[in-house]
């Protein structure tokens, strides 16, 4: 079995090693990795192709593709194209594979299935300011919006090359794509252990509004229903409560992650009692 990694990028200078470096350390080296620039003018592709003789020595097939494209879901669509492994999964500039094990992890979990599944997912951490937050996946939540962290799931490639992304949506295409499996009926598997680190600062954590708005249009076109009033609401609170943690002194950022982590495992050890 081969997963085909797809990093998407443009005038990633600043991030781009570290995600490569989340990819090359890891143990099991049943992957390609393919990396679809969109014409980046600063050091993004001088970098990359320093990792090249890296990949070489762990027999690993290391391809990167630099042209200009129209945004983040031609070039994850241009990802697609060229890859030739069981599954596909996104890790884009700027974000990372958990640990050393997180291939190791899919590929022994999708080992124990007697029949493969169409779309396997992980839960993912969501880094903000240094603090590592956890944060679970649930497909059966899908009707009520993208409930899967996008880092961490993989789709059949046979059937990703098939429906690819939906260039037409700017922010929901991971979620238009991953909606339509689900309601297509085809079969998630939940793989019980972390795959991504994914940081603040993408457009979906970014522009929360926007999101939903898009993501509205989405469920529209499949006939989902959905509560726009309740759902406008909550996104600008949280719009809202983004900005005001990035302006969060330190010392009270620290003592906040500090009591979220503890409400958590409050919250677990409650369900285990229960």
């Amino acid at each position: 079995m081969k997963i085909s990694i797809v990093t998407v990028c443009f005038n990633e200078e600043k991030n781009i090693a570290m995600t490569i470096n989340s990819v090359l350390r890891q143990g099991d080296t049943s992957y390609e990795y393919i990396i679809c620039d969109g014409k980046s003018t600063d050091k993004t592709i001088e970098i990359a192709e320093s990792y090249r003789q890296a990949f070489e020595e762990k027999g690993i097939d290391y391809i990167i593709k630099s042209e200009k494209d129209g945004g983040i879901y031609f070039g994850m669509n241009n990802g697609i194209d060229l890859a030739t492994g069981d599954y596909v999964i996104f890790i884009n500039a700027g974000d990372c594979l958990h640990g050393t094990e997180a291939i190791k992890s899919i590929i022994d979990s999708l080992k124990e299935e007697e029949t493969l599944p169409d779309v396997a997912y992980g839960d993912c951490n969501f880094v903000q300011r240094g603090y590592y937050h956890a944060m679970g996946s649930d497909h059966e939540r899908l009707e009520s919006g993208m409930s899967i962290c996008h880092q961490s799931i993989l789709v059949a490639t046979d059937i990703i090359k098939k429906e690819k992304f939906n260039t037409e949506y700017k922010i929901g295409a991971d979620y238009d794509l991953t909606l339509k499996l689900f309601l297509q009926g085809k079969r998630f598997l939940r793989i019980n252990s972390i795959i991504a680190d994914f940081y603040s600062g993408g457009i979906s954590n970014v522009q929360i509004k926007s999101t939903v708005e898009e993501s509205f249009k989405i469920r529209d076109a499949y006939s989902v229903k959905y509560n726009a009033k309740s759902e406008r609401k909550r996104a600008s609170k949280n719009e809202r409560f983004e900005k005001f943690k990035l302006k969060m002194p330190r010392c009270l950022w620290t003592l906040w992650c500090k009591i979220k982590k503890r409400e958590k495992e409050e919250n677990l050890n409650n369900n285990l009692v229960k």
